[in-house]
Order: structure tokens, then C-alpha cells, then sequence
């Protein structure tokens, strides 16, 4: 996969999707960490806890239709269970 933007310099790939026409001048993009790992999709509740999100709060979730596999398994039907807290990894 190629990446238009890198994203390994979090400041300077801000500032290039900010230069986009069409992004929301005085617009802050809220990405604080991005993490690119083999795996990552099963640290979604640390990282979600590690930007201030609590257990108890609701959270929106929002995917198009396009399909996506992780693990031989859905991966939008993965990212629901493993937010729900019903995920293990031994699938």
C-alpha cells in the first residue's frame, strides 16, 4: 500500500492535510497518536483509554461498505466486537 502522506512525522502530515483544498480553514485535526503495527486493531480500547476515552461512555462508529479482512475475519465486524469487549484473540 502507498501512502500519499507519511505519516511517520505526525507534525509535518498535518500540515500537509491541512494544505488540502477544501480543509476547514482554523481547523484543528484532533489525530494525536497513529499507530501503524502489525496487531494494532487489538489495542483499540488501551488506545481509546489513552486518549481520554472512558469505558462508560458512548461511542460513535462510523464505516462505509467496502470489505475488509484482518485475521481471515471481517474487520469492521471485528472492530464492533473488540470495542463491545467481545473479542479474544484465539479466532
Amino acid at each position: 500500500m502507498s501512502l500519499r502522506f507519511d505519516p511517520a512525522n505526525l507534525d509535518q502530515f498535518k500540515s500537509q492535510i491541512r494544505a488540502i483544498p477544501g480543509y476547514p480553514a482554523g481547523e484543528d485535526l484532533p489525530i494525536r497518536d497513529m499507530v501503524f503495527e502489525s496487531g494494532a486493531v487489538w489495542r483499540l480500547p488501551d488506545l481509546l483509554s489513552h486518549a481520554g476515552m472512558r469505558p462508560d461512555q458512548p461511542i460513535s462508529v462510523i464505516m462505509d461498505r467496502t470489505p475488509m479482512k484482518r485475521e481471515g475475519r471481517d474487520l469492521k465486524e471485528l472492530v464492533l466486537e473488540i470495542l463491545k469487549g467481545g473479542a479474544g484473540r484465539s479466532m
